[in-house]
């Protein structure tokens, strides 16, 4: 199987067997793989035996070349804008005019998200999920990602899972005020308490942050996406 070398490489065994989580960075997928190994732990799996989903922030002809051409791609994406500002925080960047205007600035992030959308429609399964229509709707976006997995799961362990990835709570494991579901995992997650990953998750939150010149110049870069999947930010619908 594609997966068993990154089994032995991360000590972890995979649940979904024939599937891969990718997204760019700061898209919600910490988030997501903690709903996701609450689904796990309330179904009795040990968590530092098992994770759902193998999750990565590679491009199409990555997952391709290292896992398998017929791979199940379950693609989270974010507002690019918002994605780019919460990276700067991530990397604690000191000038984010600058930073949203170099290499791995809002550039990066719109040839990412085009790769992908170009490139979604060579899997014979795939899953595209927003990570606003997941802050809208938890419960029933989870649905539709497990039953993508092949995961049979029932609505109180959905909205058990939901509940316990709530952002506040989220907050709360990444300090040691809660159990961290991801602590086997890769991933940097609570495993730094100086380097705190969950900030604040707020949908258009790039407003409250950038002056007028540099939200202008984020639409303007918007304008380039090229799917309707990301319509929402400006690209072409």
């Amino acid at each position: 199987m594609a997966l068993e070398k990154y089994e032995r490489k991360y000590d972890i065994k995979f649940k979904s067997r024939r599937a891969v989580l990718v997204s760019a960075p700061k898209c919600g997928r910490t988030w997501l793989r903690m709903m996701l190994a609450r689904i796990l732990q309330l179904k009795r799996f040990d968590l530092s035996e098992y994770e759902m989903v193998f999750s990565v922030h590679w491009r199409p002809g990555q997952v391709q070349k290292r896992l398998a051409k017929d791979m199940r791609v379950l693609y989270l994406y974010r507002d690019p804008r918002d994605a780019v500002v919460s990276y700067f925080h991530e990397q604690n960047g000191k000038d984010i005019s600058r930073f949203i205007r170099n290499s791995s600035g809002i550039n990066w992030y719109i040839n990412y998200f085009n790769q992908w959308s170009r490139h979604l429609a060579l899997f014979p399964a795939h899953l595209a999920v927003s990570y606003e229509d997941l802050r809208e709707d938890p419960v029933t976006i989870l649905h539709d990602i497990l039953f993508f997995l092949n995961v049979d799961v029932g609505g109180k362990e959905i909205e058990g899972a939901v509940e316990y990835s709530k952002f506040k709570n989220m907050q709360k494991i990444e300090l040691g005020g809660e159990e961290n579901l991801l602590a086997a995992y890769k991933g940097k997650f609570g495993k730094n308490r100086e380097a705190v990953r969950v900030r604040r998750g707020k949908v258009g939150g790039f407003k409250d942050e950038l002056d007028k010149e540099d939200i202008e110049f984020l639409n303007q870069e918007c304008k380039r996406l090229s799917s309707t999947l990301y319509a929402r930010y400006g690209g072409k619908a």
